[in-house]
């Protein structure tokens, strides 16, 4: 089941709030206090890098659901 045609599961709404903690988490308190701008370029990359990634495996996952005929 995705978002796509559907209602929103409980469990996908916990997924969207944990990927919104998540980037809060980071950007707001734990990016800020790194001491080196190189720590500080890589982890925002690395980050920016697995978000990305998750983004596109999520919408890939979405698009070929077979449950969802509003997708194809």
């Amino acid at each position: 089941m995705n978002s796509f045609s559907r209602r929103p599961t409980l469990p996908q709404i916990g997924s969207y709030l944990i990927i919104l903690m998540v980037n809060i988490s980071f950007w707001g308190f734990l990016q800020p206090h790194f001491a080196q701008m190189a720590e500080r370029f890589a982890m925002i990359a690395l980050f920016t890098i697995s978000l990305v990634v998750l983004i596109l495996t999520a919408a890939i996952t979405s698009i070929i659901d077979p449950s969802d005929p509003m997708v194809r």
